[in-house]
């Protein structure tokens, strides 16, 4: 298999792209820093973080947009029901992306709601197995890209990283 070799600031900008798309700003914070002691100009970052924004935002409403029904209500009890029905909905899609997302942060938000609403069990079951199911598949496809592409998966620190560390 044929290795390719990063340099440092390839590796960094990487890095900060990953922070951002996964909505991490504690990793984003640290690879901005290391982004500026690889002497990459402040405009570059700022293009990097805004792009990895839009992928970011992109991504949480394409799976809003699927998972939220966009039916119309007949009455205003419908309209009130639906309402209500719409907010746990949203509640329910943002933890399961912030999951997906291995955003703790956004998690954290979201778990806190989930808290306040009446969730059956079961049914919180299994969106977070259907996100962990996603989130498995998203990684299984990044790394048979990698492997297409002959590159070699170097072992390193970020290898061991506890569950919502993002790079």
């Amino acid at each position: 298999m044929k290795k390719i070799n990063l340099t440092n600031r390839e590796k960094e900008v990487i890095n900060l792209a990953i922070s951002v798309t996964s909505g991490c700003q504690p990793c984003a914070k640290y690879h901005i820093k290391k982004c500026k002691e690889e002497n990459i100009p402040e405009t570059e970052i700022y293009e990097i973080i805004e792009q990895s924004e839009l992928i970011y935002k992109k991504s949480i409403e394409i799976l809003k947009q699927k998972a939220i029904s966009s039916s119309v209500p007949e009455s205003k009890k419908d309209l009130e029901l639906n309402l209500a029905c719409e907010n746990k909905s949203e509640i329910l899609v943002g933890l399961s992306v912030s999951y997906t997302l291995n955003n703790t942060d956004l998690f954290d938000f979201y778990i806190k709601k989930v808290d306040q609403l009446e969730v059956n069990i079961v049914i919180l079951s299994f969106i977070m197995q259907t996100s962990k199911f996603i989130f498995d598949k998203a990684k299984a496809h990044v790394e048979i890209l990698v492997e297409n592409h002959g590159v070699e998966k170097e072992k390193d620190k970020n290898d061991d990283c506890n569950p919502g560390c993002c790079c």
